[in-house]
């Protein structure tokens, strides 16, 4: 059964295209709106080596959800300490560390400029989740089988396939399943 989904480059570039700029409209990253709440602009800006490393080690779904949750999740977090005034820059802020920028957000001159990258995405997010190839799927009931999935993304795992049989107009029984 094709389950399709998205490769992480694919993934990167609709980060860039889209999900970035509305992560940063739905938080209210707009240089007007900082300062009415009387937190200093700023901007945000991800590498796409950060992007990748979102992609492959941070999200582990099909699609974008996953994704944007974590990008949500830096932003925010951002967001909060410029709030409470206690955001710090780092080196690992600064352009020039060999990562070059997919995207620019930028809230006029004056602006702070924050930079995610590979390096500094554990500060946001944390250690990347393990997954294990063999989840734990309990004791299966009847009618759950277990069936490997390989994503197009070349990513794979074990998933519960839940069966069931019912009535059919020309046949006594019809499998379903998904």
């Amino acid at each position: 059964i094709p389950i399709h989904g998205y490769a992480e480059d694919e993934k990167v570039k609709i980060a860039i295209r889209h999900t970035i700029p509305k992560v940063l409209l739905d938080c209210g990253i707009e240089a007007e709106r900082l300062k009415a709440a009387g937190i200093k602009p700023f901007s945000v800006t991800f590498s796409n080596k950060a992007l990748e490393v979102i992609a492959g080690d941070y999200t582990h779904d099909a699609g974008m959800r996953h994704m944007e949750e974590a990008i949500g999740k830096i932003v925010r977090k951002i967001l909060r300490k410029f709030k409470e005034g206690s955001y710090e820059k780092e080196s690992s802020d600064s352009p020039g560390n060999g990562e070059e920028s997919g995207n620019q957000q930028i809230n006029g001159p004056g602006a702070e400029k924050v930079r995610i990258t590979s390096r500094n995405l554990k500060k946001y997010l944390g250690e990347p989740e393990i997954h294990s190839l063999f989840p734990d799927l309990g004791d299966p009931k009847p009618g759950v089988g277990i069936g490997l999935v390989v994503y197009s993304n070349g990513q794979a795992g074990l998933m519960g396939i839940e069966v069931s049989t019912r009535k059919h107009d020309r046949l006594e029984k019809k499998a379903t399943g998904h």
